[in-house]
C-alpha cells in the first residue's frame, strides 16, 4: 500500500500531540503489516486509511484530555469514544492501556460497559519495534506476534473479514526472508512442513509467550472454527484474498497454514489431529 498524504499528515499531527502530552504510543492496527512486512519484502499490504494506537493512559480523565488536544489540531470526535476522524477519509482509533484502567486483561469502556480483551498488550510498550515510518518520524510499532493475537481478539469481538485477512497475511509472510534461518529450522524439526507454511509455526512459537489465562480461551475458540479444510470461514478468508473459483487445494493450503500456527502456539486440538496439508 501507499501511505496517503492525508493519513501521513494525521499521523504527524497525532505524534506532535502525543509528544507534547508525554503520552507513550504504539501503532497496533493494519499499518503494522505495512511497516514490518510490506516495506521489507516484495509484497503489498492491505490498503487502509485507518491507524490504531495503543496509548499509555493512566485515567479516563487523561484520555479525554488527549482527545481534546487532538481536536485542537483538527481531529473530530465521533459517537465512538475511541475513534476520531481527520480530513475526508482518515480515522484514528485510540486504545488506552495501563494497569490502572485495564483489569484482568480487559478494557471496559465507561460509556457503554463494552469489553475489549487487551491481555496481549501487557508487554507491548517494552517490546515494541522502533521503526522509521517517515523520513523524519520514528514510531513504536507492535511486534507481529502481539499484532496477530490482537487481531484474533478483534475478530472474535466483531467478526470482520479485514481482521482475519491481516492474520493470514502475517502467517504467509512472517520471517519469509530466505536469509533468515527460522523457517529452515522449523522444516527440519517438523516432517511434512512446507516453506509456505513454516512462517506460521514460527509465528506461533513467537506468540506463545503472550498467551495467558485472559486470552487463551478466546484463541482456542478461534481455532475451533477450523474443524476441517471445508470450514465455512476458510472460504471467507479466500474470498477476502480475492479468490473467486475456490478449489479444495486452496482450502487445504489455508487449513494447513492455520494448523501449523496453532501447533506453534502449542494448541493440541483434536480438530488438528488428522492429516496436515
Amino acid at each position: 500500500m501507499k501511505i496517503d498524504a492525508e493519513l501521513k499528515k494525521a499521523m504527524e499531527l497525532a505524534r506532535e500531540v502525543f509528544d507534547a502530552m508525554k503520552v507513550d504510543s504504539c501503532i497496533i492496527g493494519a499499518l503494522v503489516t505495512h511497516f514490518l512486512i510490506a516495506l521489507k519484502s516484495d509484497v503489498v499490504s492491505r490498503q487502509t486509511m485507518d491507524v490504531d494506537y495503543v496509548v499509555g493512559i493512566g485515567s479516563w480523565k487523561k484520555f479525554d484530555e488527549l482527545k481534546s488536544a487532538l481536536e485542537k489540531r483538527g481531529f473530530r470526535g465521533t459517537k465512538r469514544s475511541h475513534r476520531m476522524e481527520y480530513g475526508k477519509h482518515t480515522i484514528i482509533d485510540l486504545l488506552p492501556y495501563s494497569k490502572t484502567i485495564v483489569k484482568n486483561g480487559e478494557l471496559i469502556w465507561p460509556e457503554d460497559n463494552s469489553v475489549m480483551n487487551v491481555a496481549c498488550f501487557e508487554r507491548l510498550f517494552e517490546e515494541a519495534v522502533n521503526e522509521k515510518i517517515f523520513k523524519d518520524v520514528s514510531w513504536k510499532v507492535a511486534p507481529l506476534p502481539i499484532f496477530v493475537l490482537s487481531k484474533i481478539m478483534a475478530y472474535e469481538n466483531r467478526k470482520m473479514g479485514k481482521d482475519i485477512s491481516d492474520i493470514i497475511f502475517c502467517l504467509r509472510h512472517y520471517k519469509d526472508d530466505p536469509a533468515l534461518e527460522e523457517r529452515y529450522q522449523a522444516m527440519n524439526d517438523n516432517k511434512g512442513l512446507k516453506w509456505e507454511h513454516a512462517g506460521a509455526i514460527v509465528l506461533g512459537r513467537d506468540a506463545k509467550g503472550y498467551l495467558n489465562n485472559s486470552n487463551k480461551d478466546i484463541v482456542k475458540t478461534f481455532f475451533e472454527r477450523f474443524s476441517t479444510f471445508e470450514a465455512p470461514l476458510i472460504d471467507v478468508i479466500l474470498r477476502e484474498e480475492g479468490k473467486i473459483d475456490i478449489t479444495d487445494d486452496m482450502r487445504k493450503d489455508m487449513f494447513g497454514l492455520i494448523r501449523w500456527f496453532a501447533l506453534g502456539l502449542d494448541f493440541e486440538l483434536a480438530i488438528f489431529a488428522h492429516k496436515p496439508y
